[in-house]
């Protein structure tokens, strides 16, 4: 469990920030969700979210593969066509990490570890109340420059929320060694559904 749980960690981490030279991206996020994908194959066949989530990282790996080689920061690429294919990433990468969560829950679930779960499961909620928020804010944000401000404590906050989340998968490395007297519990017919 913990090589499966880091290399999600790693994936997301590689997906999650953004490092440019030239407007190409040197931690290209194809990359993230490959090893993502990988991480998530080990949950695949005992909890359905980890099935789901591997499906919509494989079809990311196709998608996300503009975003490479184009900055969506820039102005022109943020209009018609690259806009809405952009801001479709952006929506199954929310459901993505919807689904990584709902495994999480599983997880803490299937090893008794209640802390976990409850925490798991408030951070869910916050996350993506702040994501589609930002999300939301920043389609319009280009129209209306009076929502640029907001759109910017929004993109600081959802920066936090993206950190707090990387914490949490980071902590879920360990659940198997702390629960070594307890096995899974879960019957993947009560898994979560995906």
């Amino acid at each position: 469990m913990r090589h499966a749980i880091l290399q999600m960690f790693w994936g997301l981490m590689i997906v999650f920030f953004d490092f440019r030279f030239n407007s190409f991206d040197i931690l290209m996020d194809p990359l993230g969700y490959i090893i993502l994908a990988v991480g998530l194959g080990h949950f695949a066949t005992l909890y359905k979210p980890a099935k789901t989530g591997q499906i919509i990282s494989i079809i990311l790996i196709v998608m996300s593969i503009p975003e490479v080689f184009i900055d969506t920061n820039v102005q022109p690429f943020m209009l018609g066509f690259w806009h809405f294919y952009f801001l479709a990433v952006s929506i199954l990468s929310i459901v993505l990490t919807y689904f990584i969560f709902l495994l999480l829950i599983d997880l803490a679930d299937a090893y008794n570890n209640q802390e976990l779960k409850v925490r798991s499961e408030k951070t869910m909620k916050a996350y993506l109340i702040i994501m589609i928020a930002v999300m939301f804010f920043s389609t319009f944000s280009i129209n209306f420059r009076s929502l640029v401000a907001l759109f910017i404590i929004l993109a600081i906050v959802g920066f936090i929320a993206h950190i707090v989340f990387l914490v949490l998968l980071f902590k879920f490395r360990n659940l198997e060694d702390n629960n070594d007297e307890n096995e899974p519990t879960l019957n993947h017919e009560n898994s979560t559904e995906g």
